[in-house]
């Protein structure tokens, strides 16, 4: 697939599903941290899309977990406002996106650029993960803004005093 196609063809797609998930249930109390939390990973995913499609090897198995990133991207924006659904895709996308880079080790020449991406977003799928036992054992708004706020403070390493998204 075309490399500009895949990054801007997948972000009207995501920013598309998650306005018509967010519009599904714009009375929700957690709307507003899903959201916050639902746009920095699109920053994020714009940026590792941008990255890893200039470096990737183009092998069955990274279609494969492009498409389960996919549906997990699409799931997560059409539940915002739907607690359960919404850290249940969460989890998901967590744990395929370790899955993605972990299968191009050995074949492209950046193994500490994977290595770091995949402890990265390992560690997002022990959040991910956290999350979704607290929105369904205690509460779900605790989860939210748990969610996001941990995010949004790895996002400012990642992103600014320790970008990942570089070679």
């Amino acid at each position: 697939m075309d490399r500009t196609l895949k990054l801007w063809g997948g972000m009207i797609v995501f920013l598309g599903v998650g306005l018509l998930g967010a519009l599904g249930h714009a009375s929700s109390m957690l709307l507003l941290p899903e959201v916050l939390f639902y746009l920095l990973l699109l920053v994020h995913t714009y940026l590792s899309i941008e990255l890893f499609t200039r470096i990737e090897d183009r092998h069955y198995d990274q279609l494969i977990a492009d498409l389960l990133l996919f549906v997990s991207y699409v799931g997560l924006g059409l539940s915002l406002g739907t607690p359960v659904s919404f850290f249940f895709f969460n989890l998901c996308l967590f744990v395929a996106a370790p899955l993605k880079y972990a299968f191009l080790l050995g074949r492209i020449p950046h193994p500490i650029l994977l290595r770091r991406k995949i402890v990265i977003d390992l560690s997002g799928t022990l959040l991910a993960t956290v999350v979704l036992g607290v929105a369904i054992f205690s509460s779900a708004l605790v989860a939210a803004w748990l969610l996001t706020i941990l995010f949004a403070l790895a996002s400012v390493r990642y992103l600014i005093t320790h970008p990942l998204y570089r070679l």
